[in-house]
């Protein structure tokens, strides 16, 4: 009996230290591993005009009552760093805006631009074969409300990916710059 109890207590030994090391082994691979980023952008000197983000309809089936004022932070801080000054507007999320609302509210702002549009996301396929797709459609608006234009943004992943979001907002900002330039030379 005696014999049967140290063979229980090595056994036992045997069976923490290993279940120490590997949970140490993890937590040292998880501290390792772990990615963080922080970024800090200045207010520039002038900028290069005021851009007002305004509303964005979702259009999925995922409850995530967050991702649209995520997603419009995001923009508006890839906005600020490319010079623009930035106010967000808060609406009803689906809310629609028409020119002679989207002209009131850049008066109320003083901006001189309007941004808004559609998040879209879905999973496409059958069973196994399934993928994820999202697009974000944008609508561009002078300050008096007249469509100055509009672009889309494609990618095979969830929107809900806020690397996902990023690159949205990266592409999104580049391009109006080169396009729209800027309203204060």
């Amino acid at each position: 009996m005696k014999a049967l109890l140290q063979s229980c207590k090595k056994s036992i030994l045997k069976t923490s230290f290993v279940s120490v090391f590997f949970s140490a082994t993890i937590f040292v691979s998880m501290i390792l591993c772990s990615c963080a980023t922080n970024e800090f952008h200045r207010t520039p000197e002038q900028f290069a005009g005021k851009v007002l983000v305004g509303n964005f309809s979702l259009r999925n089936m995922d409850f995530d009552p967050f991702l649209v004022s995520d997603f419009k932070d995001i923009l508006g801080l890839e906005f600020f760093k490319s010079g623009y000054e930035v106010k967000c507007e808060s609406s009803k999320v689906g809310e629609e805006f028409n020119g002679e609302k989207i002209s009131r509210l850049c008066q109320k702002f003083n901006c001189d631009y309007y941004v808004g549009g559609v998040i879209s996301s879905g999973e496409m396929g059958f069973l196994l074969d399934r993928e994820m797709q999202s697009r974000v459609s944008f609508k561009i608006f002078s300050s008096l409300g007249k469509k100055l234009g509009e672009a889309s943004y494609s990618v095979d992943k969830s929107f809900a990916d806020r690397a996902v979001q990023r690159d949205c907002a990266e592409a999104f900002v580049s391009e109006f710059k080169s396009k729209m330039g800027s309203p204060r030379k």
